[in-house]
């Protein structure tokens, strides 16, 4: 049980992160696949 909390609130803070930081999050997993790329269309954001 105490893995499943743990697990939860890891996975919580992960979420408000990515929520916060969209733009850290696109620069590690998205911009390195394209070389014009600066920075992310509207269409990322709304995603």
């Amino acid at each position: 049980m105490l893995w499943s909390i743990c697990g939860g609130i890891i996975l919580f803070v992960f979420g408000i992160f990515i929520f916060l930081k969209p733009d850290l999050i696109r620069k590690i997993t998205e911009e390195w696949k394209s070389y014009r790329a600066d920075e992310p269309s509207d269409l990322y954001f709304k995603n």
